[in-house]
């Protein structure tokens, strides 16, 4: 397990990587990962690609603010935390063809082939709440509890939430998200 030094070191990494490939713009988004009985998450209000580890904060899985200014999605993240013990980051983003799918409703949409089969796993869609909101940490705690085999959750008009093992897994699991969204609107031929 990585000190917490060194995972405010990789929350800071992946928010640049991440929002320098558009999955992050502006102040959007959020990342978290858990130590124990603590969370490290990103702070409300900044630009993911210009954190430093002093910036990430931390608070107890009761919701206590240890250090820093959280999220304001933070009850999402430990309400996730506290219905599967296996997840150890959140990453929740708004990126583009995410976000595009997250319009779209309840779709058999990004089945084409054995890798998007294989990777993407059950792709679960989680009704609009106002970002931020106790409804919406509700409903998603409450979907991330009964799909045990899902790590990857579409909210209505508000991007993705996923989940991982470790912060790298749950960034693969953006990525394989997004790649698939973008293949999916291509196909189709949405034009904007």
């Amino acid at each position: 397990m990585p000190s917490e030094k060194k995972l405010k070191e990789e929350i800071t990494l992946l928010g640049r990587f991440l929002y320098e490939r558009g999955f992050f713009f502006a102040t959007t988004g959020n990342i978290s990962a858990r130590m124990r009985e603590v969370v490290f998450i990103t702070p409300r209000g900044r630009c993911k690609g210009e954190l430093s580890p002093k910036e990430i904060s931390k608070i107890s899985l009761k919701g206590k603010v240890i250090s820093g200014e959280p999220s304001s999605e933070w009850r999402m993240h430990l309400g996730i935390y506290g219905v599967r013990q296996s997840v150890k980051a959140v990453i929740h983003a708004h990126s583009p063809f995410a976000t595009f799918i997250s319009f779209l409703g309840k779709l058999k949409i990004l089945r084409f082939d054995a890798y998007s089969e294989t990777h993407l796993g059950e792709i679960r869609f989680i009704s609009y709440f106002k970002p931020g909101s106790e409804e919406l940490a509700e409903a998603v705690a409450e979907a991330v509890g009964k799909n045990p085999e899902s790590d990857i959750f579409i909210l209505k008009r508000h991007g993705a939430v996923v989940l991982g093992k470790d912060l790298k897994e749950a960034r693969l699991n953006l990525e394989r998200l997004e790649f698939f969204a973008r293949l999916f609107w291509l196909i189709k031929g949405y034009k904007i």
